[in-house]
């Protein structure tokens, strides 16, 4: 059973939707996770070089991994053609005096989206 986190729910703020991606987003994760990985190659604690090999079912596990962690999430923002444009990946701390806390594992928005509004609300 897949979990859904019940403290975020979709926010829409003007022509954005800023939700939880779920498993079956993997397809438009696959391709801005990997433009982001091109773009900033430090953003995200991964490597473009060994996730462009990923296959199809890889990634799939991958966002499934995600989504099923109580610990994690993965926010997309989506513009009105749901059309992915930005990304956030956080991870709750695991230390027991800590699971309060959170660390924001990056954050990357689409070149022609980096100067708008939306990015302020990441």
């Amino acid at each position: 059973m897949l979990k859904r986190n019940p403290h975020f729910k979709p926010i829409t703020v003007g022509l954005y939707l800023i939700r939880e991606l779920v498993p079956t987003d993997w397809k438009i994760f696959r391709r801005l996770y990997l433009q982001a990985l091109k773009d900033a190659p430090t953003i995200f604690p991964d490597d473009y070089s060994v996730l462009k090999k990923y296959s199809d079912q890889e990634w799939e596990n991958q966002l499934k991994q995600t989504y099923n962690d109580p610990r994690s999430v993965l926010v997309g923002v989506f513009v009105q053609t749901n059309e992915l444009v930005g990304l956030i990946k956080v991870s709750g701390e695991t230390n027991s005096g800590m699971i309060h806390a959170a660390n924001i594992l990056g954050v990357y928005m689409q070149k022609n989206y980096q100067e708008k509004e939306v990015q302020k609300l990441l």
